[in-house]
């Protein structure tokens, strides 16, 4: 079964290039340039992991990654906030993300990062 990947970005060429990594390893993609179709596309796809762009729409992505991790129904799906601030993490006061990806970054770094996260959540049970 292949892994969904759901990734949130509001750069159109950034969402691209992580689209074709992904399907070029086999992994189901769904992608948004809006950051409020989030919880919507996490019900309905049911994403094995979660992308999201720290600046999708100029808004703040801890308050969705917040929101994601006290569902019981979405919690134990791993977020990745990607971000070209180093200091990102600060701006999460709980709930923090699974993992950081720091902008910029290239196709073996995402990878590594997105099959550390299948593989750990895989084997901890919660897919």
């Amino acid at each position: 079964m292949k892994k969904r990947v759901l990734v949130i970005n509001d750069h159109s060429d950034i969402s691209k290039i992580v689209t074709e990594t992904l399907c070029a390893t086999g992994c189901q993609v769904r992608t948004s340039d809006k950051i409020d179709d989030t919880l919507e596309l996490v019900e309905n796809f049911r994403p094995d992991v979660v992308l999201l762009d720290d600046v999708a729409e100029d808004k703040n992505s801890s308050g969705i990654c917040s929101i994601i991790k006290e569902n019981a129904e979405t919690r134990h799906i791993p977020v990745v906030i990607v971000s070209g601030n180093p200091q990102i993490l600060y701006s999460f006061r709980r709930n923090k993300p699974d993992m950081i990806l720091t902008k910029p970054f290239d196709a073996d770094k995402l990878m590594s990062k997105v099959y550390y996260l299948l593989i750990n959540t895989h084997f901890s049970g919660s897919l």
